[in-house]
């Protein structure tokens, strides 16, 4: 969350577009995250997974609007599906 101008807690959403990706990608991951009750650093232990194929084609600059338009789609599906449970 972020606290803007009215120092109230606002849901914030940060992306990174590239313009191409090198013949090897390599991937570091972020083992800690804050937590807000205890006030203190906590370390991530679950596992994470790759899958055996990534593509990378939906973070290039070029595929933006396609990529933001197939999100959005996918959130108003998951949510559509939650009305229904």
């Amino acid at each position: 969350d972020y606290v803007g101008g009215k120092q109230r807690d606002q849901p914030v959403e940060k992306s990174v577009w590239f313009e191409a990706f090198p013949p090897i990608l390599t991937f570091q991951l972020q083992r800690v995250s804050y937590d807000k009750d205890l006030k203190a650093a906590v370390k991530l232990n679950a596992r994470f997974n790759f899958p055996e194929e990534v593509f990378v084609d939906r973070y290039l600059e070029r595929h933006r609007r396609e990529a933001l338009a197939g999100r959005r789609e996918v959130a108003m599906m998951r949510a559509e599906c939650r009305d229904i449970e």
